[in-house]
């Protein structure tokens, strides 16, 4: 028996056009292509499935730290490092990191949604009339409280 080549039926469209779109990342390999890829190749549809989903979900990851490194600003609202003396989150340097690690302990999605959620937060409580509270170190003391 000798090596046969494999015979791409690759629908719709040009097999070949198809594979080099799925090998550089600009086309998805969608349930039917591995369907097709196992049929050829003789590696499982799953397989094929399950690295498309990790590799979508790489990009996702990448594009949110893309994204987070444009809000580190954000991290001069919260007292993140007392919070961390406190082993309310983890220690660490890397601010894309802690910013994740605070959203977390937030329970929200974004510094945007923080804001929506946290700096708008209606609280009463006894204040001096000579130091200013600041929202972001009311807004973890609320969060703590409630766990």
């Amino acid at each position: 028996m000798g090596c046969r080549k494999p015979n791409w039926q690759i629908e719709p469209g040009d097999p070949t056009k198809t594979i080099n779109e799925i090998v550089k990342g600009k086309a998805a390999i969608t349930p039917e292509t591995a369907l097709q890829f196992e049929l050829v190749l003789g590696i499982s549809a799953s397989f094929g499935n399950n690295r498309e989903q990790q590799y979508r979900e790489a990009l996702a990851r990448r594009k949110e730290t893309e994204s987070l490194a444009t809000q580190v600003s954000w991290l001069d609202k919260i007292p993140h490092k007392p919070m961390m003396k406190m082993g309310w989150i983890p220690e660490t340097d890397n601010k894309i990191q802690l910013i994740q690690h605070l959203l977390m302990f937030f329970g929200v999605a974004s510094p945007r949604s923080w804001n929506d959620v946290w700096a708008t937060t209606q609280t009463s409580f006894r204040q001096s009339p000579t130091l200013k509270s600041d929202p972001g170190a009311v807004a973890a003391w609320l969060r703590k409280g409630g766990n």
